[in-house]
């Protein structure tokens, strides 16, 4: 078996679900993986979490984690789409949507490069608040 195929088998193993039986140290990375995404979940959607409540939040996160496995190297864009994963959710509860929206655009404002600073004058040129 080449090492490609290796670990392709190592990542089928970790992004399976529900988990096949797997060795004692492979449940160790199953989890390791779902635990980390989830962590990430919950600092980006502090207010979310804060919204929906332990249960909810830790519920809904678990499934979107089940349902969109990281395709990045750096945690700082996954979850981008949680606010649409909610609104089909929670089709009656808009709030929810626009607050994981906010956390998400406040995550990605703090996340993001540096812009160019604007002056005086290219400052009062700016029309739409």
């Amino acid at each position: 078996m080449s090492l490609a195929d290796t670990q392709r088998d190592f990542l089928g193993q970790i992004l399976a679900s529900p988990a096949p039986t797997l060795s004692e140290g492979m449940r160790v990375y199953h989890h390791a993986y779902r635990a980390r995404l989830l962590g990430a979940m919950a600092e980006t959607y502090a207010q979310v979490w804060a919204w929906l409540g332990d249960e909810t939040f830790h519920s809904e996160a678990r499934a979107y984690v089940e349902q969109h496995p990281s395709t990045q190297w750096s945690l700082d864009d996954y979850g981008q789409d949680f606010a649409d994963f909610l609104a089909q959710r929670f089709p009656d509860d808009p709030e929810i949507t626009e607050l994981a929206w906010m956390d998400a655009a406040l995550r990605q404002a703090f996340a993001a490069e540096d812009a160019d600073k604007l002056d005086a004058t290219a400052l009062m040129q700016v029309s739409d608040w």
